[in-house]
Parts: structure tokens; C-alpha cells; sequence
């Protein structure tokens, strides 16, 4: 037994199937919502699919901000904007000195980065940055260093909730050269075994 849709205008009158005549222009295709997984109307994204990636982003950057700590399994309930910290660049021999004008605000960390740059003329790339290192800025502790080799260097932070992995837009500080030094060390000679 034969199993076919059958439709008026399919067949002509007397039995014959009717060529296909297909359009010169391309048919507008929609694309239909599934059950239990509803689309953004303005998008036509899934939801849950948005949804997965902000969980997976919100744990990538708590467990990058708190090493060994239980991610939050429930959403942020507030925003988070950032924190008051103003936080200047300094590049010295072989490292930039990360300082702040204050402490970080209870539950907030930050995020040191920096970017290398082939000349001081170059100008930072948006998505180039790269962590450095996460340093919370306490009372009599407001400066870290960053060692890395010669060259110019873009340097910004970004500030990031511990609590949740919210983190707030990255803060470029500006462009700094870094030089190198030559250590001498021992002054003798040594001499040949025989």
C-alpha cells in the first residue's frame, strides 16, 4: 500500500499528474517555533538558547574571579555596573604597576588586562585584551604589578562581581612603553676544569 498527499490541482481530470511549476522568485521561508521552546519575537532566537549562554558566561567569569568557588546557580537579581575605583597605569623595567585612587567595594574584584601593541601609534583592538590577572585593591594594598617583556602595551580593566560573575564594560586606561633592563651577574671569572 501507497501512502501520498493529494491535493486539489495535483492531478488533471483524468488522472494524470500536473507538471511542477516552481517560482522564478525565491519562496520567503518562516521558520516555526517549537513547543516548550518559544522564540524571541524580535530576534527569532531561542530563548533558552540565550539563556544557556548568559549561565555559561556568568560561571566562566566567577570561577575565573573566585578559583575553587560553587557557581550560583540563580541569575543575578540587580545589575551590576561597576565600582568607583579609578585605577591608573604606570610601565616601568619589565612590568606595568596597576594602582588605585581607593579599595574595591565589598563583593567586587578587578580584572587586569592588557594588550600588546606593535607601536605606540597602533591603536587597541576591542576584543584583544587579555587577562592578566583578577587583584582586589584592599586598604594599604592598591597597587599590583604585571610582569611582562619590552614593548608597548594598552592596559584597561574591568570590574567583576564575586558573588555572581557579573562584569562590567572594560575601562581602557592607556598606552605604555615597557622597557627591559641588562643584570649583570657575579663578577669573576671562571676557570677551565682540567
Amino acid at each position: 500500500m501507497k501512502t501520498e498527499l493529494v491535493w486539489e490541482g495535483k492531478y488533471d481530470e483524468y488522472g494524470n499528474r500536473r507538471p511542477v511549476k516552481l517560482p522564478t522568485s525565491p519562496l520567503p521561508l518562516q521558520r516555526i517555533e517549537t513547543i516548550d521552546a518559544p522564540c524571541d519575537a524580535a530576534t527569532g532566537k531561542s530563548n533558552e538558547q540565550r539563556a544557556m549562554q548568559a549561565f555559561v558566561a556568568l560561571s566562566t567569569k566567577f570561577l575565573q574571579a573566585t578559583p575553587g568557588g560553587s557557581v550560583p546557580l540563580a541569575p543575578p537579581t540587580t545589575p551590576f555596573t561597576g565600582d568607583t575605583v579609578v585605577v591608573t597605569a604606570t610601565a616601568t623595567t619589565g612590568k606595568v604597576t596597576f594602582t588605585a585612587n581607593q579599595p574595591n567595594a565589598s563583593n567586587v574584584t578587578t580584572e587586569i588586562l592588557l594588550q600588546p601593541l606593535a607601536s605606540q601609534i597602533r591603536n587597541p583592538q576591542k576584543g584583544a585584551y587579555r587577562t592578566k590577572k583578577f587583584f582586589r585593591f584592599l586598604p594599604g594594598s592598591l597597587s599590583t604589578d604585571v610582569d611582562v617583556p619590552a614593548g608597548w602595551y594598552a592596559a584597561a580593566v574591568r570590574f567583576v562581581k564575586t558573588t555572581t560573575g557579573q562584569a562590567a564594560t572594560i575601562q581602557p586606561i592607556g598606552i605604555s612603553q615597557v622597557s627591559f633592563s641588562v643584570a649583570e651577574s657575579g663578577s669573576g671569572s671562571k676557570k677551565k676544569a682540567a
